[in-house]
């Protein structure tokens, strides 16, 4: 269900609003706008992507993983999604797993520095 309100998706105002709390450093308040995102429509994948991010950040890599998987199903072709849920398997000891993400990401841009970043330190990584 994509609710528009005056031409916008009003997914977007808390999910901007939550942008703006993650940039000031706010993750609780930026974690409960993009709850609020999903709640409206949790097919949203680019804020399953920014909360699984911030539960990442929080020590949460196992339900930030989840996040990141369900933003795949939705998009499956968002490299921030697979470069993000590589370096959260990445944190839970996933290596195998966190290169095929890395490598994706990169499939999907070729261009993006952090991916290539990522994949090298994880094949860098003896765990």
């Amino acid at each position: 269900m994509n609710l528009v309100r005056n031409g916008c998706p009003i997914t977007i105002i808390p999910s901007r609003v939550g942008t703006t709390w993650e940039k000031q450093g706010d993750l609780a308040r930026a974690a409960a706008c993009y709850a609020e995102a999903l709640r409206l429509d949790d097919r949203y994948a680019m804020a399953h992507v920014n909360l699984a991010n911030i539960l990442l950040k929080g020590g949460k890599p196992e339900e930030a993983i989840a996040h990141y998987r369900t933003a795949l199903r939705i998009d499956p072709m968002s490299a921030p999604a697979c470069n993000n849920l590589g370096t959260a398997l990445m944190s839970v000891g996933r290596k195998d797993e966190a290169l095929a993400q890395f490598r994706r990401a990169l499939q999907l841009q070729p261009n993006d520095i952090n991916a290539r970043e990522n994949l090298h330190k994880a094949q860098q990584n003896p765990r």
